[in-house]
């Protein structure tokens, strides 16, 4: 085993190693025990179908900065990740539903989560070939990255999803045991208090048993869901009739922002700041709640909600192949150019295998244990 799964990799090694990842997941998924969702579906709030544009461009964008990487090319493209927090503390609190629980919605979150990180755990073991049980259990039990255990599970992009969990778990109780204005004003305040941490205004310790959550990935979970269940407090659905002139005007600043953002994120040149970043991002967020442009009207179509299923798959699966795809000696030929749009076309087809895979199972398990 561990002289098949050595470098130089090849096309078979990873085409083994994927049927591997397929078998061993799908037998995961088929024993985890989906269940219902208590909340009120005859209230649930309309879907934003060009917000789910936004995290399937973000996924692709993950792929693209790990795909650079591994070419020795400079890249600010881990900063999606911020926004991708964003996005996903704006629908915690949009979609907030009184009458679910706070353990449903905890155990909707572990049986969402566990399994891609299960599969992504389980494809870069067989490539390492070297097994550490605590390594692997942290990402599945949701404390690595944590001064309980400071080392990332083996799927390095997975400290994403425990940093989720953790900061939607905390904000979702506080909207469960507080009043609204209360648990906004103290929302805001964790929020300002974790984006100083961010911001490398208070130092934040290595090693804290005090504090185990306090760490750089758990301090940008709190601090950019924060944003997004903020901004979520801010949105009221419109429906403005605009004349042309001003449709055009939104639609050049929709599409300056988007441009912009490309360039900060990819092209050294072009560089910024963290917080540039975050307000072009915030900024365009808030354009495309608006849809008074032609950009934002024009993706807030039923497909992109479609599409957007794929972009959680596609992020916790990407990073298992990419290292060793950009090692397969029968690509050295190709330009930097072909190798990612190879590493993206892989991902998307790993990851829309996976997402069906999962719901294969759910759909099986139902069948057999109902």
């Amino acid at each position: 085993m561990n002289t098949f799964f050595s470098a130089p990799y090849t096309i078979q090694t990873l085409l083994v190693c994927f049927l591997y990842c397929i078998l061993f997941s799908f037998c995961f998924a088929l024993l985890l025990n989906p269940i219902k969702d208590t909340s009120n579906s005859s209230v649930k709030s309309p879907i934003i179908s060009n917000l789910s544009f936004l995290k399937i461009v973000l996924a692709y964008c993950i792929v693209i900065h790990h795909s650079f990487l591994q070419v020795d090319l400079p890249n600010n493209g881990h900063v999606c990740v911020e926004f991708f927090f964003i996005i996903s503390g704006f629908l915690l609190s949009y979609n907030y539903h009184a009458r679910r629980t706070i353990s449903s919605f905890a155990l909707n979150k572990i049986l969402s989560f566990v399994p891609y990180i299960f599969l992504a755990n389980l494809g870069c073991l067989l490539l390492e070939h070297n097994f550490n049980m605590e390594k692997f259990l942290s990402g599945i039990f949701f404390y690595a990255t944590t001064n309980l255990y400071q080392n990332y599970t083996y799927y390095h992009p997975a400290w994403f999803l425990i940093a989720l969990f953790w900061a939607s778990l905390f904000y979702f109780s506080m909207m469960k045991k507080l009043p609204s204005n209360l648990c906004y004003f103290l929302i805001a305040i964790i929020t300002f208090i974790f984006l100083s941490l961010r911001a490398d205004l208070f130092p934040i310790p290595s090693t804290n048993p005090h504090f185990p959550f306090l760490t750089n990935g758990m301090v940008r979970g709190w601090a950019y869901v924060g944003i997004g269940c903020l901004l979520a407090q801010t949105y009221k659905p419109q429906i403005a009739e605009l004349c042309v002139s001003s449709r055009i005007f939104y639609t050049l600043l929709e599409g300056f922002l988007f441009i912009c953002l490309i360039l900060m994120l990819f092209l050294p040149k072009y560089s910024a700041s963290l917080n540039i970043m975050l307000i072009c991002f915030i900024v365009l967020f808030k354009l495309f709640l608006l849809k008074r442009g032609y950009i934002s009207r024009c993706f807030d179509h039923p497909l992109c909600f479609k599409l957007s299923k794929f972009a959680l798959p596609i992020y916790m699966t990407h990073d298992i192949f990419i290292p060793q795809i950009f090692k397969l000696e029968c690509l050295e030929v190709y330009s930097v150019t072909a190798k990612v749009l190879i590493a993206i076309v892989f991902s998307t087809l790993f990851g829309i295998l996976t997402y069906y895979l999962f719901n294969l199972a759910k759909h099986i398990h139902l069948k057999l244990f109902k």
